[in-house]
């Protein structure tokens, strides 16, 4: 949670900022839209490249099994995991004729019960040997993951607000935003 709203943070103050040029849109549903899109990319961004050296290394392992369906369902799970969020923009509030303040709503998987997922289902996909080696049945681990992923629902992880402002006939970013979780 932490880590979403210092990243919308960053995304924030670098949103309206292009080569030292404010962005400007001929319409507020434009400007709305426009930065919600990039704010979900760059959220996403961030997690591709978190997910990424951990994603790898199974990858790897499933490339070298020769397990190409199980290669494909952990490519689908990984696509899941590594582009979790989406934003959602609520209506704007006007105020006056060249103010609006947009509340992002950002959604994405419930870190916690993906942890309590694998937690309560560690037993399935652990095994320890009699010489105390532990084995992991990626099989298993993967079937669970993508079971949940594919069962979950994405809930409100932040809220981002956003204050747009009119001047000479164009809509830009006026400041950097509040944020709640």
């Amino acid at each position: 949670m932490k880590k979403v709203i210092l990243i919308l943070t960053l995304i924030i103050s670098l949103l309206g900022f292009s080569d030292g040029n404010v962005k400007t849109f001929d319409n507020l549903n434009t400007a709305v839209s426009e930065y919600g899109k990039v704010m979900q990319e760059l959220l996403n961004y961030a997690s591709r490249e978190d997910f990424n050296t951990t994603g790898d290394n199974l990858a790897g392992f499933l490339k070298n099994s020769g397990n190409t369906a199980l290669e494909k369902k952990w490519e689908s799970v990984r696509n899941k995991l590594a582009e979790p969020y989406e934003i959602k923009a609520n209506t704007p509030k006007m105020e006056g004729s060249s103010k609006a303040v947009v509340d992002y709503d950002v959604y994405g998987y419930d870190e916690g019960k993906i942890a309590e997922m694998i937690d309560q289902n560690i037993e399935q996909f652990v095994q320890e040997g009699e010489n105390g080696e532990i084995s992991i049945d990626m099989e298993k681990y993967i079937l669970s993951v993508e079971d949940f992923v594919n069962k979950s629902k994405k809930i409100k992880v932040a809220t981002a607000q956003i204050e747009f402002e009119k001047i000479a006939g164009k809509w830009m970013l006026k400041e950097k935003g509040a944020f709640e979780n």
